[in-house]
């Protein structure tokens, strides 16, 4: 779904490697997942050269069922070695995201476990925020969800087109 048809096939391209690689805006910040996991960083303050921090060095070593295992249909996304880096690593070194993943099972844990009741629960941090719109904390859910699934830190129930998140 990041690639577009073959009317403007870099328009996709682009918008994945910023999303998930990098991308340097006019302010000379870095973002992108990478940079949000605290994977890459910049070389020097002013500069678009970027590197493997140590903990993305690690993690980069790690065996992925994916990457590395000749299973064409692997079962997981991460192996548990992998798993078990991100979580620790995430719980001391990223905030933003373990707030992410604590808020939302927290809700869950409370009944709100269907998205538009998940919306409901995490409304006020969406006005308390001053930030953003209601799609800019949509799409940030829904982001922090599919990270918590692929780290099996929740499930998602389907019932024909109801969703719940167990």
């Amino acid at each position: 779904t990041a690639f577009p048809g073959s009317s403007n096939p870099d328009k996709g391209r682009i918008r994945y490697a910023n999303q998930f690689v990098a991308a340097i805006n006019k302010q000379e910040q870095i973002s992108g997942l990478l940079s949000e996991l605290k994977f890459i960083n910049r070389l020097s303050d002013r500069g678009t050269k970027i590197a493997l921090t140590e903990a993305g060095w690690t993690f980069s070593l790690l065996r992925n069922p994916i990457l590395d295992d000749r299973d064409e249909n692997p079962s997981d996304r991460f192996s548990e070695e992998e798993t078990n880096f991100l979580l620790d690593h995430i719980m001391k070194a990223v905030p933003v995201e373990r707030f992410a993943y604590t808020t939302i099972l927290q809700a869950i844990s409370k009944g709100h476990d269907a998205p538009d009741k998940l919306h409901t629960a995490l409304a006020s941090l969406e006005r308390d925020s001053g930030q953003g719109s209601t799609s800019f904390f949509a799409n940030q859910r829904s982001g922090a969800i599919s990270r918590m699934a692929d780290l099996d830190l929740l499930t998602r129930d389907r019932d024909g087109v109801r969703v719940t998140y167990v």
